[in-house]
């Protein structure tokens, strides 16, 4: 668009102000003639409308109907052809000023010796400039972005050329929100901390806009292959509504993917290998190598424990978080949807860590292990990060489980609860509801004393001889003996799977 000022400043034209503001300060689409009553049809908003009023009625009221119909539609000024012969006006009708005056709307009068092609040829030439120094602009800015692309820190210095040649501030952030340009906007990480939601759950087919007091706000993923991170941009009121700022900033965005998915590139090759040393240690080695592999890979630790990490279709796999967090840990996408990770052993401020990054992820950490054994620990990992499957997420140690409270997280709980059912229920079906719950709790307290008489006694407030009348009519209840080893092993795991399927649903 153009200024209707420099559509006035022409001298050819020779257009006069006859009625309502002068519109100066208005941007001129293009220009149309038209006679009909009612154009706006044919009109977009923006144009310079030229008529010569032969078919406009001449009564007050039609030329404000007329007038306001181009005033809603958005029309910038209005040129009327004067002409000193019949059928043609000698003048701007008077009833047309006075509606241009009341609506607001800028009016002209065009010479006779003015064609209404010349004001076109005028308007769109105007607008061929304004588009041709546009487009050296963008070659230029571009041109520009392309040679910051290429500096030692292409990110900083592409939000840099970015403010010097379009006005344009930029913020890039990770996919954490955390920035990676320096002097970040802080109004921009709201922003993309606001979106971080959406943007994990729609991917690189999310964008954002929003206004801001100063113009606008817009943010866009980065990236080709995945979300790398995002940029913020903000707009300035009078670039907001124009097209070569965005021209601009789609150039930007590309390069800024270009980048990070350069950096995560980096990132895999510096992984690869310790994704090898993790591959290499689940086959048998003798202790000495599987020692010298770990040292190789920088883990300086004389245990080591693994995580194991599930990432289910339709859910990013966490491991450039977990890279940019604990870059000393060994990384492995060992198969589809899961991730192994190589961690020294015991070492809290790494599990602290991942505990964090894995909320919502369903994890487990093995047993700290000799590096040879380090298999082992998977194992241990993996049926933990089924619990925590079952849990719906967040890191689960398997030590801290211990392999009865592995197997029984492992099961549904309608089937927890048939198998608790089978065991207790001749107790709780066969005594009264008060006795059943004192011999529930004798039994319980018999079995966590490990079968010492006296101290369950204890635990559970009653004789011992008291607790030896429970037991006896516990087992002329179930038809089980307290003597054997596998019945007592069956009471405690009916005991413990009611406790998980209470806790599971």
């Amino acid at each position: 668009m153009v200024a209707l000022s420099s559509v006035l400043a022409d001298p050819r034209l020779h257009l006069r102000h006859v009625g309502g503001p002068t519109g100066s300060d208005r941007m001129v689409s293009g220009a149309h003639s038209s006679e009909q009553l009612d154009p706006t049809p044919f009109l977009t908003g923006g144009e310079l409308l030229m008529l010569d009023g032969l078919i406009l009625p001449s009564h007050r009221d039609a030329a404000r109907d007329y007038i306001q119909r181009l005033s809603d539609k958005g029309i910038c000024a209005v040129a009327f052809g004067i002409a000193p012969h019949p059928p043609f006006h000698p003048e701007v009708p008077p009833e047309l000023i006075a509606a241009a005056d009341a609506f607001g709307m800028p009016l002209y009068e065009i010479r006779p010796d003015t064609p209404f092609l010349a004001v076109t040829q005028a308007v769109f030439g105007l607008l061929a400039e304004e588009r041709f120094a546009a487009t050296k602009h963008l070659a230029a800015a571009q041109q520009s972005l392309a040679a910051a692309a290429a500096h030692p820190d292409p990110l900083a210095q592409i939000v840099r050329v970015l403010a010097e040649v379009a006005d344009l501030q930029a913020t890039v952030c990770d996919v954490k929100q955390h920035p990676l340009t320096p002097r970040p906007d802080g109004a921009h990480l709201a922003m993309a901390a606001r979106y971080a939601e959406a943007l994990r759950a729609r991917g690189r087919g999310f964008s954002a806009a929003e206004d801001t007091p100063g113009g606008r706000a817009i943010l866009q993923p980065l990236g080709t292959d995945a979300v790398r991170g995002v940029v913020v941009y903000g707009l300035t009121g009078t670039d907001s509504d124009t097209t070569e700022p965005r021209d601009i900033m789609a150039f930007a965005t590309t390069l800024l993917s270009i980048e990070l998915e350069r950096r995560h590139a980096v990132r895999v090759l510096e992984r690869r290998p310790g994704d090898q040393a993790v591959r290499r240690l689940m086959t048998a080695m003798p202790p000495a190598r599987a020692a010298q592999l770990v040292a190789a890979a920088g883990i300086r630790s004389e245990r080591v424990q693994a995580v194991a990490i599930s990432y289910p279709a339709g859910r990013g796999q966490p491991i450039d978080d977990i890279d940019i967090a604990l870059p000393h840990v060994l990384l492995c996408p060992y198969q589809d949807g899961e991730l192994l990770l190589l961690v020294p052993a015991g070492d809290s401020y790494t599990l602290d860590t991942l505990e964090t990054l894995l909320d919502t992820h369903p994890a487990g950490v093995g047993g700290a292990v000799l590096p040879h054994q380090f298999a082992a620990s998977v194992r241990q990992a993996r049926q933990a990060a089924e619990v925590s499957a079952a849990r719906g997420g967040g890191l689960v140690d398997a030590m801290e489980l211990g392999s009865l409270q592995v197997l029984l997280n492992l099961g549904p709980a309608e089937t927890l609860r048939a198998f608790a059912d089978a065991v207790l229920g001749p107790i709780e079906t066969g005594a009264r509801p008060d006795e059943a719950a004192t011999l529930m709790l004798s039994l319980r307290q018999y079995l966590l004393a490990d079968a010492l008489h006296d101290r369950a006694a204890a635990a559970a407030g009653v004789h011992r001889h008291t607790l030896r009348k429970h037991l006896r009519r516990i087992e002329e209840l179930t038809g089980r003996s307290l003597d054997a080893t596998a019945d007592r092993a069956e009471f405690w795991m009916a005991l413990q799977a009611r406790d998980v399927a209470a806790t599971t649903g």
